[in-house]
């Protein structure tokens, strides 16, 4: 029983380490593309829904877009980021589409 806690504990310990880890990569690629990042989240995702983790999401504000705006960061199990997307206010802020390279008007939902 001992074993078996210490197991789940080691278990735990490395996957809350992986979503530091994704989230300081997705927060780095965003700041490398001249946006300031001013807070973020992540959540793992498993498709279909019984299996691991297939792939990570950040949710992360950026300076410039309103309240309610983030930019999406879709990543791969190993962090490595596969696209970009915006939500909210930051579909419509020109500063932010353009360094992200996405035209205006072609958010995705």
């Amino acid at each position: 029983m001992k074993l078996m806690v210490l197991g789940l504990a080691a278990l735990l310990g490395r996957s809350s380490t992986a979503l530091a880890d994704c989230l300081d990569t997705a927060t780095k690629a965003i700041e490398q593309k001249g946006l300031t990042v001013r807070e973020g989240k992540l959540e793992a995702l498993a498709q279909p829904s019984n299996s691991g983790t297939t792939s990570y999401r950040a949710w992360v504000r950026v300076t410039g877009c309103e309240q309610n705006g983030y930019v999406v960061v879709n990543m791969r199990p190993s962090c490595g980021v596969r696209d970009y997307w915006t939500t909210g206010g930051c579909d419509v802020n020109p500063k932010v589409l353009s360094a992200l390279a996405i035209p205006l008007g072609t958010e995705r939902r």
